[in-house]
């Protein structure tokens, strides 16, 4: 009978000690003249545009098969009249700044190794659920248009939300329907892999970029902490270069 108590005392110990009620870190996209950073249900996005892209990014830490990432949901459109090649592994790079030290380029991951623990469908139903949820809930509230002269009204309807933007500014990122129609619209590659983007075509997935793995003077790893950094996402089209900072904040 004692041997089943502390079998049961054990167990309860392992099953609560994996309990937690810390919130993780979310990490926020830093606004600047190119990035319109916006939250819903607790998800960071960050919204940039140009005469030829216009781009979507939102970064979490995540886990597989014992590795740690840093995971970015990358969302392309192609604004221009010519179609273009997007290859994750050459578009983005991160760099980790804050901690004892300081991570310069880190690369993605190749898409087939990521795919060697994740399916595909995986990764497009975490994405609708996590990045399109998010942007439906918010496209279905009303919207407020503001023009040059600073008058104010509101629209509900989709079609009229669309027809407002006009001009290719950070302000018509603000349009919510906009937002979700275009990840509605674009091709969800789950894990993203190599894409040609046709004019007014937009593609969308997961790029993941491995945490670097340091080690002391025994050789014994060095556990790195996601949320002790900030991070510098750059962005090469052939259009253009383009910097997104996030920085890590308390999770709710």
């Amino acid at each position: 009978m004692k041997y089943f108590s502390k079998c049961f005392a054990i167990g309860f110990l392992l099953l609560t000690g994996c309990a937690t009620t810390t919130p993780p870190a979310v990490f926020l996209p830093i606004k600047s003249s190119e990035t319109v950073p916006f939250f819903r249900n607790g998800v960071a996005i960050g919204a940039l545009n140009s005469d030829s892209t216009y781009l979507l990014v939102s970064l979490e830490p995540t886990a597989i098969a014992h590795h740690e990432y840093m995971r970015l949901w990358f969302l392309c459109k192609n604004k221009s009249d010519s179609p273009f090649l997007l290859e994750p592994l050459k578009v983005v790079t991160l760099r980790m700044e804050g901690g004892a030290v300081t991570f310069d380029v880190i690369s993605p991951e190749s898409p087939t190794k990521i795919l060697a623990h994740i399916k595909n469908e995986e990764a497009r139903t975490m994405i609708f659920q996590a990045i399109g949820g998010t942007l439906e809930a918010l496209s279905a509230q009303p919207t407020t248009i503001r023009n040059a002269k600073g008058e104010e009204w509101t629209v509900n309807d989709t079609s009229a939300k669309v027809a407002a933007i006009n001009k290719k500014t950070l302000e018509s990122i603000k349009n919510t329907a906009f937002l979700y129609d275009t990840f509605k619209n674009s091709i969800n590659s789950g894990i993203l892999r190599r894409n040609t983007i046709f004019p007014q075509e937009s593609v969308n997935g997961y790029i993941y970029f491995p945490l670097p793995q340091i080690r002391n003077d025994v050789h014994q790893r060095i556990k790195l902490y996601p949320a002790k950094y900030t991070y510098k996402l750059s962005i090469s089209t052939q259009f253009s270069t383009k910097m997104v900072e996030f920085t890590p904040a308390e999770g709710e």
